[in-house]
Parts: C-alpha cells; structure tokens; sequence
C-alpha cells in the first residue's frame, strides 16, 4: 500500500466586459408650480416676468414655496430675503438668497433686482424640469476684469479615470485559494450627452493536494 500525491490548479474563470452607456439625461419633469408668500411684492410684475413656472394660489398645490421677507436698511434701502423651499420629495432642496436694494434705487429698479434673484433661485428647481429647454443664462461681464487672465485649462478635457484592484487568499489544509479583481472606467461628461466605458476582469486560482491511498 502506497500514497500519491497529486496537486492541480483550476482556472475558474477570466472575464473581461466592456460597456459604452451614451445618454441625453433622465427624463425631464413638468414645470413646477410656485406658491409666493411676500406681502410687499409686486405680485403681477412677478408673475408677468418670470414664466418658466406656473404660479397658484393654495399652498397645497405648488411644488415650490417661495417665502420672501423684506426690510429697510440703516442706509435707507431695502433688504430681501428670498427663501425657496421644496415641498413633498424626499431630500427636499431648500437655498435662501439676500438681495439689497440701493436707497437711491427706484420702484422700478428695486423690483427689477428682486425679480433677478427671483430668477437665480428658481434655476436649481427647474433644471431637472422641461423649462430647462427654454432658458438661457447671460452673463454681464464686469469692466474691471483683468482680460489677461488665463481660462481654466482642463488637460483631461472632461474625462475622469478610475482603476480598481482588489485580491484575495483564503485556504485550509491541502487547499489554496487566490482571487484577483481588477476593473478600469472612463467617464466623460458634457452639458448635452454623457459617455461611459468599463472594464472589468476577474481571476481566480486554486490549488487544490489530493491524496490516492491504493
């Protein structure tokens, strides 16, 4: 009577995937409905000028309620204060802005500014929304910018990297056992589309001492 050893190993398996996602961005909602709470504001000027929301009248209908509270200045202007509030999501957004107004400001000037911020914090509620399609942003440059100051420069052009690489050991007696994951995926995205490559693979090794008694 004698014993053999035997050792093998065993390739389970070695995968590679490769995905591309292209995509125009999630499905927009519809534009949301504004509840105004402001005492002080021109109510009409605001609704006649911002019409990228629909505006009602009973709280329980909006999506978004808007809070604006307004005092004087000890220089004698007037002071906003415009808290934006989303109703009934979950992980509501709330943002709250401060528009002051110069005392030598006008009537037509004061709520001129008003409707501005009125329109900055309203952009963050709406851009997941189909009113998104419709809005442009226009930018005031000041006159005193430096016009030799350098644009950011992004030598990836967009593009994030990410590499994964993980392993493993386990084993008892007369076993051995090694693992090896790895996955590499680049992300680029822009305001118009989204791409998405992945690379997955997957490694295991097994080395397994049998024992024939004969």
């Amino acid at each position: 009577m004698y014993l053999i050893r035997h050792s093998f190993t065993v390739i389970v398996f070695f995968l590679l995937s490769a995905e591309v996602v292209f995509a125009q961005g999630s499905r927009l909602q519809p534009i949301p409905n504004v509840y105004l709470d402001c005492t002080s504001c021109d109510v009409n000027y605001i609704r006649t000028n911002i019409t990228f929301v629909n505006y009602v009248r009973d709280q329980d209908d909006a999506s978004i309620y808007l809070r604006i509270n307004d005092q004087r200045t000890a220089g004698g202007g007037r002071e906003f204060i415009l808290i934006f509030s989303e109703l009934r999501v979950q992980d509501a957004r709330s943002d709250t802005l401060r528009y002051v107004s110069s005392s030598t400001d006008s009537h037509d000037e004061r709520r001129i500014g008003l409707n501005r911020f009125i329109k900055i914090g309203l952009v963050p509620f709406v851009s997941n929304t189909v009113a998104i399609n419709s809005l442009n942003v226009i930018y005031d440059e000041p006159a005193d910018r430096d016009p030799d100051e350098d644009e950011i420069d992004d030598p990836w052009d967009n593009w994030v990297f990410d590499v994964d690489v993980r392993s493993n050991m386990w084993g008892q007696e007369g076993e051995f056992n090694f693992g090896l994951y790895s996955g590499f995926e680049a992300e680029r995205t822009t305001h118009t589309w989204k791409i998405r490559s992945r690379v997955r693979g997957e490694i295991r090794r097994r080395n397994v001492e049998l024992t024939d008694r004969t």
